[in-house]
């Protein structure tokens, strides 16, 4: 207790002196504080005392922000400074009035700034000068007035700092002192009430390790030891108390072993049930598990791993692991794979059965560990996955018949191609027979009348439109599949425009609408194909007359949407469109309600129309009230003209030259069925002196007629009654005493594929119906080039490349 007393008493001195040293070190802390405040304060207003001067000397904006924010930082600064005497407080209140005083004069500096003043105003200007040099002088002596009270504060502060600082050192010396009185005392103490009572205590403790228990310590401390030693002997008394016990209840000592060892073996029963729970959760597995040594050697498997392979769980554990695959290679890689990478995933094997049946399964395994982190083997689990790979058949074999549809549509699909060619044969005969004669009425000695003439070109005019909407119509089922082919070319807006205006004139004027073509910029072409390009104004054109009011008006504008970009607006002044009808605009068949009017229509122009925009690379949308009519439009980038101006495609026919007297007359038969189109070829070769014509109406006749006849060159149609122009130049090539004959195709199947497929098979040069203008030199050019050929005895095969 005298211990505990002593201790606590120098504890208690030494808390006291600590606390008074913290204390004065805080003091000191916060004094050095205010010193440094103040000294930042001085500083603002030796600041402050610059500012002023540079706002005198150059009244600039920049100066008179900067006292702002320096009279912000110095109020702040007092705001935050600590006042611990009244005279401090009374020197801050000082320095706010100061402050205060400062923000009253400095505005007197400033007033005059801005502008310099005119000549006249001289003697004012020096008024001012005196005004400012007072204010500064004013403010300078203020400025010095803080400057000087915070002088004064710090000189306060380091007196209050010298004081702390004294307290802290005599806090110190007293520490040291009270340490040092502790120290010797504790010393003078341990020697004699601790070390002498240890030696004691050895003694005691030695007689008691030889088995003397009657030995007994003579200490008679009244203190903690002395509790100590009376305690020692208190344990001898019981130690000899327990040892006399013990050799009376020797046997009884013994039960109590006994018990123990059975309560051992209860533990040991309820951890081998436990081993046994978690083997029934392992069997309990539908995945074969198995443990695998570092030499592949199966060390434990479950049931599920015996109906795998068939084999008994006794003859697996100790085989190889990789003996039970169709792939033992591959097995033996995968848990080589886990020892090196410490787990696999999703490992690719087959198990063989011993009935023969195999297992495709997934393993997944990683290493297992003993409590030091020693690799003890690898544990790995398989996942069936017989079912997945059979339905992964079976997706594959749907995949092939999926090929096969695909392959039996586009079969299909070429059925309708050849179906377009048929129709575009049956449109494109009539209108041969049309324009053809026309051109040869027009072309004809004497020549027509100026009123014939005019007739001739609408007739010409109307029927080279009619034959272009045929191929547009013929080409929106390759427009719906996607394999539309145009021909992009730099297209002059103005010319286009043009030429659909004077087309859907007649149709304007008919219904009383006025058609107005805004003026445009001869330079602007678009990257498009010419005549789709037409076709999506005339049809846009088109409706706007149909749908448009009697007596209203139609105007057809371009104007720049950005430098490289163009739009092309179609305005009308019809009823217009409901927002509901302008997002159904562009849907196929879809007439916005219009089908009981009197208005004709299928309701897929638009839709056509948008297509062929965006395969031209365009947009097309619509801007429309009701009551006040649409503005249809059509969005492109523009392009460089072409080097040359673009020549009308539409020229006049030019008369071939007759061949001189002498030429030897060459025959050429002409396979057709249309009397039209064989009245047509009768005359144009009748302007050569140099050929003759025969004609057979159909392939078997015409088959007759070059075997007896033994014409130069045949030109041969392709459509015709009983065998078709294909067969029948099949069957003269294998004739030899018409292989060497040239046939020309002349047909109205048009498309490129058909042209591909006739020069295939075997045509000397395929032409197409009808002859334009500018293909009658093409026309002419093909027949010489076949008789030049018949004339040399060339195989036909080896100059069909030429035409």
């Amino acid at each position: 207790m005298q211990i505990n007393g002593l201790l606590v008493i120098a504890t208690v001195l030494i808390s006291v002196a600590v606390v008074m040293t913290v204390m004065s070190v805080r003091d000191v802390e916060q004094t050095t504080s205010d010193i440094n405040a103040v000294e930042d304060l001085i500083d603002s207003a030796s600041q402050l005392r610059q500012v002023a001067v540079e706002t005198v000397l150059f009244h600039e904006v920049r100066s008179q922000d900067q006292w702002q924010r320096k009279i912000a930082s110095v109020t702040s600064e007092i705001d935050h400074m600590r006042i611990t005497t009244p005279r401090e407080k009374a020197n801050f209140e000082s320095i706010r009035k100061k402050i205060e005083l400062m923000q009253i004069i400095y505005p007197r500096l400033t007033g005059g700034t801005g502008a310099t003043l005119p000549r006249a105003a001289t003697s004012r200007s020096e008024l001012e000068v005196a005004r400012e040099t007072r204010a500064v002088a004013s403010l300078l002596t203020v400025t010095q007035e803080v400057i000087d009270i915070g002088h004064e504060l710090i000189r306060g502060n380091r007196e209050q700092a010298k004081t702390a600082f004294r307290s802290m050192q005599v806090s110190i010396g007293l520490i040291i002192l009270a340490m040092g009185a502790l120290i010797a005392f504790v010393w003078l103490l341990v020697s004699r009430r601790i070390l002498q009572p240890l030696r004691i205590f050895e003694q005691g403790t030695k007689q008691l390790a030889a088995g003397n228990y009657r030995h007994r310590l003579k200490l008679t401390q009244h203190d903690e030891i002395g509790d100590l030693a009376a305690a020692f002997d208190a344990m001898i008394v019981r130690v000899e108390a327990a040892a006399l016990d013990l050799e009376k209840h020797r046997d009884s000592l013994a039960e109590v072993v006994l018990s123990r060892t059975t309560e051992l073996l209860k533990a040991k029963d309820a951890a081998e049930a436990l081993s046994q729970y978690a083997r029934s959760l392992i069997e309990a597995s539908l995945d074969p598990l198995v443990t695998i040594s570092a030499q592949g050697k199966i060390t434990d498997v479950n049931e599920a791993s015996v109906q795998a392979t068939g084999v008994p769980r006794e003859q697996l554990i100790g085989t190889d692991f990789s003996n039970y695959f169709t792939e033992p290679e591959q097995a033996r890689i995968g848990y080589q794979k886990v020892f090196s990478e410490g787990l696999v995933r999703d490992y690719p094997l087959a198990i063989r059965q011993t009935t023969g049946r195999i297992m495709d399964v997934l393993y997944n395994a990683a290493v297992y560990t003993d409590l030091k982190g020693q690799v003890l083997g690898v544990l790995a689990a398989a996942r069936d996955i017989t079912e997945r790979k059979r339905l992964d058949q079976v997706l594959h074999e749907k995949s092939a018949e999926l090929e096969r549809a695909t392959a039996a549509a586009e079969k299909a699909n070429l059925g309708k191609s050849d179906f377009l060619s048929s129709m575009s044969h049956e449109l494109r005969t009539p209108l041969n027979a049309i324009l053809g004669f026309a051109q040869l009425i027009e072309s004809d000695s004497p020549a027509p009348t100026p009123n014939q003439k005019r007739s001739l070109d609408q007739i010409l005019n109307a029927g080279w439109y009619l034959l272009e909407l045929i191929n547009e119509i013929l080409d929106l089922a390759q427009i719906e599949s996607g394999k539309t082919t145009l021909s992009l070319e730099p297209v002059s807006l103005v010319e286009v425009m043009s030429e659909c205006r004077a087309m859907v004139g007649p149709q304007a004027s008919k219904r009383g609408v006025d058609m107005t073509l805004a003026p445009l910029d001869s330079t602007y072409f678009i990257e498009a194909d010419r005549t789709r390009m037409k076709q999506v104004l005339i049809n846009l054109l088109s409706n706007a007359i149909k749908y448009n009011q009697p007596g209203g008006a139609v105007i057809m504008a371009g104007a720049l949407v950005a430098p490289d970009s163009i739009r092309i607006s179609i305005q009308d002044t019809g009823v217009g469109l409901t927002p509901e009808q302008l997002t159904q605009l562009f849907q196929p068949f879809n007439r916005l309600g219009r089908e009981s009017g009197l208005e004709e229509g299928t309701g897929i122009g638009l839709v056509v129309t948008k297509r062929l925009v965006e395969l031209m690379g365009g947009t097309i949308g619509v801007d429309s009230a009701v009551g006040v009519g649409s503005v249809f439009w059509i969005d492109f980038k523009l392009t460089t003209a072409p080097p040359l101006a673009r020549q009308d495609a539409e020229h006049a026919m030019l008369a071939r030259p007759q061949v001189s007297g002498g030429t030897p007359l060459r025959t050429l038969l002409y396979v057709e069925d249309n009397p039209a189109n064989l009245k047509l070829i009768e005359q144009l070769v009748a302007r050569r002196s140099d050929l003759r014509m025969l004609s057979a109406a159909d392939g078997n006749i015409g088959i007759e007629f070059a075997r007896t006849y033994r014409p130069d060159v045949i030109l041969m149609d392709i459509n015709l009654p009983g065998i078709s122009g294909l067969e029948a130049m099949k069957v003269l090539r294998a004739d030899p005493l018409t292989a060497h004959i040239p046939i020309i195709a002349f047909s109205a199947n048009a498309l490129p594929r058909d042209i591909e497929k006739g020069l295939a098979a075997g045509f000397f040069g395929y032409l197409t119906k009808p002859i334009k203008p500018i293909k009658l030199d093409e026309f002419m050019d093909n027949l010489d080039l076949a008789l030049k050929s018949s004339a040399t005895g060339l195989n036909p095969a080896t100059t069909k490349e030429s035409t």
